[in-house]
């Protein structure tokens, strides 16, 4: 009877739980995990782009931002706040040379002048085709090399032509005169599409996610101070000319003027769906990265067949020699001598049995690490908005999976007799191949 009293209770109060719960649903609020919740602004609120990287698809070595001789902040540049993935991966982000104001279109904005120090490694950077990276609101800035004229929406622009790359590039070849030249693009258009949402019931400003961020670079030669900003409308009216070589160019030779617009286009695009075009584009970084795991399995595929041919070698040697003995211990059983006489050649203990035993341990831990990150990749729990999230949870799991380490360096080690050094085998385990990785790493970074 008590039993009986005691299972309905807990019905009931399981039952009690499960209504709470359903009634507690209207209030709940979401959005995508384990992305950043979306931020809202109002216009002339202050938008702060970010400068990254500088990094070039020919010769893959990329560069800060602030290391090369380009526009340099008002003050000391600030920092963006980074994760553990993207301090070791060196895709840290500054304070951009300029700000923007939320909803505010600008035409012809200066940011600095660069004096003619520091043209020779510009002219190099050009020449290795460097692209120069922007980041609002978290969203990189894809490159558009034609950029919308009048009677053609940026959608339908880019529609017809697909962005490829991430960043504007430096400059670019032009000829001049009939003679190949160095540009430099001193003009950028930033073209932010936002999502416009009602607004609040205790307040009359419209607010604004922003969806998308596009660059389109330019470069004209200044005549003279007084007409640079009329050149530089007119590069905006007009930019299939300055686009092209019908114009003359704003060559790397004296002092150039930077300058900077900045478009706010309304959208149809939900906030959710931000990502869409950047994760659907074919840049030269996802061929990169293709090739390079395309050809990691062929060469590791062809190191095992190398391995499996010599092993096998040895075995067919082992067994021809064998045959050849003869001994009182093989009479009784001819037909596994062949075994026999090897099995005392493999089981034998090894010869380095605590570094196996160390190597083993790490090579299960960093296998269970890799498992676990699948699992989680495969669930969604990966965003493109958490950069440097991978490696930061790599490092974390990797450090959690130790438990798995040190259980599979033990039992290996446990199964010879040899016993003695169980405690230093714990210690090596933890801290010889990741110490060494460490070490490495930092050495590289001095």
């Amino acid at each position: 009877m008590m039993t009986i009293m005691i299972t309905t209770t807990s019905r009931r109060f399981a039952l009690l739980v499960v209504v709470l719960a359903l009634a507690t649903l209207w209030a709940c609020e979401a959005f995508y995990l384990p992305g950043v919740a979306p931020r809202e602004f109002v216009a002339w609120d202050p938008v702060q782009p970010r400068v990254g990287r500088v990094s070039s698809a020919k010769t893959h070595i990329p560069f800060d931002y602030y290391e090369l001789p380009l526009c340099e902040p008002v003050g000391k540049a600030k920092d963006a706040p980074a994760n553990l993935g993207e301090i070791l991966t060196a895709d840290r982000y500054h304070d951009a040379p300029f700000q923007l104001k939320a909803l505010v279109n600008e035409t012809c904005k200066q940011i600095c002048t660069l004096p003619k120090e520091g043209n020779g490694l510009r002219k190099a950077l050009i020449v290795d085709r460097y692209d120069v990276r922007i980041r609002i609101d978290n969203m990189p800035a894809m490159y558009l090399q034609n950029r919308p004229t009048h009677g053609v929406s940026l959608r339908k622009e880019v529609q017809e032509e697909v962005p490829r790359e991430i960043g504007y590039p430096l400059g670019s070849i032009r000829q001049v005169n009939g003679k190949r030249k160095l540009a430099l693009n001193n003009h950028i258009t930033l073209w932010i599409t936002y999502h416009k949402l009602p607004p609040d019931s205790g307040s009359n400003h419209e607010r604004a996610r922003i969806i998308s961020v596009y660059v389109t670079a330019s470069s004209f030669k200044e005549e003279s101070d007084e007409k640079w900003q009329e050149t530089c409308r007119e590069a905006d009216e007009n930019p299939l000319k300055f686009a092209s070589d019908f114009a003359e160019p704003q060559l790397v030779e004296s002092n150039v003027r930077m300058t900077y617009s900045v478009k706010w286009i309304e959208t149809g695009n939900k906030w959710a769906t931000r990502w869409d075009s950047i994760l659907n584009m074919d840049s030269y970084e996802h061929e990169t990265n293709w090739s390079s795991i395309v050809n990691s399995i062929l060469l590791s595929l062809l190191l095992g067949f190398l391995v499996a041919v010599i092993l096998l070698r040895s075995v067919k040697n082992d067994f021809a020699a064998l045959r050849e003995l003869e001994g009182d211990d093989f009479a009784e059983d001819t037909s596994n001598v062949n075994w026999k006489r090897l099995a005392r050649d493999v089981f034998r203990p090894p010869k380095f049995l605590f570094i196996l035993s160390v190597l083993y341990g790490n090579g299960s831990q960093l296998l269970a690490m890799v498992a676990v990150q699948m699992v989680f990749a495969l669930l969604g729990f990966y965003s493109p908005s958490n950069r440097g999230s991978f490696i930061t949870y790599s490092m974390i799991g990797y450090a959690c999976m130790a438990v798995v380490g040190g259980r599979a360096s033990s039992m290996l080690y446990g199964s010879f007799p040899d016993e003695v050094r169980r405690r230093q085998l714990v210690v090596a385990t933890a801290t010889l191949v990741p110490g060494i990785v460490f070490l490495s790493f930092f050495r590289h970074q001095l």
